[in-house]
C-alpha cells in the first residue's frame, strides 16, 4: 500500500459558516469553483442577512454579494451554466430531493454583475406540488422539475438567466389528464441533450415498477424518444446514466420476471451503452453467480456474513475504459437496518468483473422502530436519506484517468471521545489501494473535517467547529 500525502496549498477563514458547495460549469463538464454561504446578521425575527463568496477552483474569491431572505433557511441545490448561478433557499428541516411548492424559492446569481436577483417562486403553489430536481441550461437558464402528487403529472418549468419563461412542458402530454404513478428524476445533460430516468406504476397499489429513459432536447424542452430495456428473462431498474462523449451508459439493478422490486431481491447487474440518438448498442447483464469466483455472494446479492450489496455509485475511467460500481453492504435487524464495508467492483468495457475490493468500515445502524420496507433497495433509499452511507464522492486523479473515491468512517469510539478517519481508495493503472486521514474528537467539542470534491488530483478539505470554518484548504494528494 502507498502512502497518500496531504500538502497543504490554501487557506480561507471564515467567521460564521452557513454552507460551502461546489459547483460545476456545465458547459465544461468541470468543478468551476465553490459558493460559500454566510450569515451576516438577523435583520429581524423572521428574515436574516446572508453574504455570498463566490471562490474559483483555486479558492481565489471572484465575486462576493449580499442577499435578504427567511431566517432558519439554508441553500439547496446550486448549479451554474457557464454565465449564472442558481441557487435555492428552502427551510432548513427540508430535503433538496423534495420540496413543497410552497416553501420553495431560489435565485439567480449573475457572475458578470455580481448581483444576486430578488426572491423567486413557482407561479403555481400547492401542497400536493413539490420541486423533484432541477438542472442548468448551458448559457441559456435553469429548469425545475415539478410533480404534482394529486394527478401524477410532471413538468420541467425552464426559465431564463433572468428570470424569464423559456418553457414548461409535459412528458406525457396532456397536464389535465390523471396521470400514472410515474417519478421523473434529473439523469444527465450534455449539450443540447437532457437524459432523465423515469419510473412507473400502472396505479397506486402496484408493485409492477418499471423504469425507462426519457430524451429531451434541453433548449426547448421537447421529448423525443423513450427507452426501455427490460428484456424476456429481467426486468431492469435504472439507477444512473451518464453521457461521455458520444456515448450514452446506462446503469442498474436487474430482477427476474417474477421478483418486484419490492422484494429487494435483485438478480444482478446491467449496463448499457446508447448513442446520443437513444439507440442501444450494447446491453448486458451479469447475474451474481457470474462473481462467485471473486467474491461469496448469493441469489438476491446476499454476502455470507456481510449483508446484501446496495450499489450507489458508478464511475467511469477514462484511462482504462473501465466502470467501477461503489457498493456499501446492508442488512435488515429487528429493530431497523445497518450498514459496514465498502465493495468496488471493477468491469472492464465490455462489462466483465475483472475484480473485487473491499474496506471495512464500522458498523452503523439505523432504528426504524420495526417498520418494514421494499427489501434492499428500499432500506438502502431510506439509508441515503439519513446520510447513513459511509462513502462521499469520487474525484478525478488527473484529466487523463484514475479515481479516487473518498469515505467516512468511526474508527473506534470511548467514553469522551472518539477516533474517526476519513479514508481514501486509489484506483490508478488498473489497481486499488488505500489511505486514511485520521483524527480525535472529544464530546465536549463539535469539530469536524468535511471534504468536498475539487479539481483532478485534489480534494477541499474544511475543518469546522459549531457551524464555523476554522479554515478550509485545497489538498494535493500524493499517492
Amino acid at each position: 500500500m502507498r502512502k497518500i500525502t496531504l500538502l497543504f496549498l490554501i487557506l480561507f477563514t471564515s467567521t460564521v459558516f452557513s454552507q460551502i458547495i461546489p459547483i460545476r460549469d456545465v458547459t465544461k463538464d468541470e468543478i468551476y469553483g465553490y459558493v460559500i454561504f454566510q450569515i451576516v446578521e438577523n435583520v429581524n425575527k423572521k428574515e436574516t442577512l446572508y453574504l455570498a463568496n463566490l471562490l474559483d477552483i483555486n479558492l481565489n474569491r471572484v465575486a462576493q454579494s449580499k442577499f435578504t431572505d427567511n431566517s432558519k433557511a439554508k441553500i439547496g441545490n446550486v448549479h451554474f451554466n457557464g454565465k449564472s448561478i442558481y441557487f435555492e433557499v428552502i427551510p432548513e428541516k427540508a430535503s433538496k430531493a423534495s420540496i413543497n411548492s410552497r416553501s420553495f424559492s431560489y435565485r439567480l446569481y449573475d457572475v458578470s454583475t455580481n448581483t444576486i436577483s430578488q426572491r423567486h417562486e413557482l407561479p403555481v403553489q400547492d401542497k400536493k406540488i413539490f420541486v423533484r430536481g432541477s438542472y442548468p441550461i448551458p448559457g441559456q437558464g435553469f429548469g425545475i422539475m415539478i410533480r404534482n402528487f394529486k394527478t401524477g403529472v410532471n413538468e420541467y418549468y425552464a426559465v431564463s438567466n433572468t428570470n424569464e419563461l423559456l418553457y414548461n412542458s409535459h412528458p406525457f402530454g396532456n397536464p389535465k389528464k390523471k396521470k400514472e404513478i410515474e417519478h421523473i428524476e434529473i439523469g444527465d445533460i450534455n449539450g443540447e441533450l437532457l437524459i432523465s430516468i423515469n419510473q412507473k406504476y400502472p396505479h397506486r397499489k402496484s408493485k409492477a415498477l418499471t423504469t425507462t429513459l426519457h430524451f429531451a432536447n434541453i433548449n426547448t424542452g421537447e421529448f423525443s424518444k423513450e427507452v426501455s430495456f427490460d428484456t424476456d428473462s429481467f426486468d431492469i431498474y435504472l439507477n444512473d446514466v451518464q453521457i461521455i462523449e458520444d456515448r450514452i451508459y446506462v446503469y442498474g439493478d436487474s430482477y427476474e420476471k417474477k421478483k418486484h422490486l419490492s422484494s429487494g431481491k435483485t438478480a444482478g447487474m446491467f449496463m448499457a451503452t446508447l448513442d446520443r440518438e437513444g439507440n442501444i448498442l450494447d446491453q448486458k447483464t451479469r447475474i451474481w453467480s457470474d462473481f462467485q469466483a471473486m467474491i461469496d455472494i448469493k441469489e438476491g446479492g446476499y454476502v455470507r456474513k456481510s449483508g446484501y450489496i446496495y450499489t450507489h455509485n458508478y464511475v467511469f475511467d477514462k484511462k482504462t475504459k473501465h466502470t467501477i460500481v461503489v457498493a456499501e453492504y446492508i442488512r435488515g435487524t429487528l429493530n431497523g437496518v445497518n450498514v459496514e464495508d465498502i465493495v468496488f467492483f471493477d468491469f472492464d468495457k465490455d462489462f466483465n468483473l475483472v475484480q473485487v475490493f473491499e474496506v471495512p468500515t464500522r458498523k452503523s445502524e439505523l432504528s426504524l422502530r420495526g417498520i418494514k420496507f421494499g427489501g434492499s433497495r428500499g432500506y438502502g433509499e431510506i439509508l441515503k436519506n439519513y446520510n447513513y452511507f459511509d462513502y462521499r464522492f469520487s474525484n478525478s486523479l488527473s484529466d487523463d484517468g484514475g479515481l479516487s473515491f473518498f469515505y467516512f468512517n468511526i474508527e473506534k469510539l470511548r467514553l469522551f471521545s472518539g477516533d474517526f478517519s476519513h479514508g481514501m481508495v486509489v484506483y490508478n493503472e488498473g489497481k486499488f489501494s488505500a489511505n486514511k486521514l485520521k483524527w480525535e474528537k472529544s464530546v465536549w467539542q463539535n469539530e469536524y473535517l468535511n471534504l468536498l470534491p475539487s479539481k483532478p488530483g485534489y480534494i477541499l478539505l474544511s475543518k469546522v467547529s459549531d457551524n464555523q470554518i476554522l479554515e478550509t484548504r485545497l489538498e494535493r494528494l500524493e499517492y
